[in-house]
């Protein structure tokens, strides 16, 4: 048995952000003590939509290999960086802190993310611990720490040709002509000791994410 809970995560401005999470239910005849794994899931769109086929289908299946799985509906353009991070964070303190209630263990969070989404989860990877993240959602940094990552065809080096430019407009606004913000978004640049164990994929054929990423 499964089933599906939505929860809220407040923002800056007062919305709402859903996260969805799929809880697989515990029978009291089997194993109260269990204690799951949580994978949060950063569907991909650009940062201009969210694709549904990376978004519940993926969580079912994390199901089925014994995670309790969440997907983050995150904002997206007119919404601009960090927005989406705070999100993520905060949907990951979210869930830590309802650990006992969902049966989760608080020290295997991971967040796997497709093309954009895959971004925004190579964000956190890259910032969990940063001071400017950690004041900007009112967060602590171990509430906000992954695991580890699964970088599905991630878009990370916000560079050069059409389809960064793209993704750069969606996520800064005004803000992707500028040097020292692409700078920040550019993940590649933020790879240090604190960012978590990653597993990492592309396809060589994909026409949308460039291969180097």
């Amino acid at each position: 048995m499964m089933r599906c809970e939505r929860l809220s995560i407040p923002t800056s401005a007062g919305a709402e952000i859903a996260l969805d999470v799929y809880v697989p239910a515990v029978s009291k005849e089997i194993d109260l003590a269990v204690r799951r794994p949580a994978i949060v899931i950063c569907p991909g769109g650009g940062y201009e939509f969210l694709s549904s086929r990376e978004a519940e289908p993926v969580a079912l299946r994390f199901n089925s290999l014994g995670f309790h799985a969440a997907v983050l509906r995150y904002s997206v353009a007119p919404a601009r960086f960090p927005t989406q991070l705070y999100q993520l964070a905060g949907a990951m303190a979210l869930l830590r802190g309802r650990a006992a209630e969902f049966f989760l263990d608080p020290d295997r969070f991971f967040v796997l993310g497709f093309s954009a989404g895959g971004h925004l989860a190579a964000s956190l990877g890259a910032y969990w611990s940063s001071d400017w993240l950690t004041h900007g959602c009112g967060l602590g940094a171990a509430q906000c720490r992954p695991s580890g990552l699964i970088l599905c065809y991630p878009l990370l080096i916000c560079q050069g040709g059409a389809r960064e430019q793209l993704c750069n407009a969606a996520l800064l606004g005004s803000g992707a002509a500028d040097p020292g913000q692409i700078a920040r978004i550019s993940l590649e640049r933020h790879v240090g000791p604190d960012f978590p164990p990653c597993f990492l994929w592309q396809g060589a054929l994909d026409e949308d994410i460039p291969l180097q990423n």
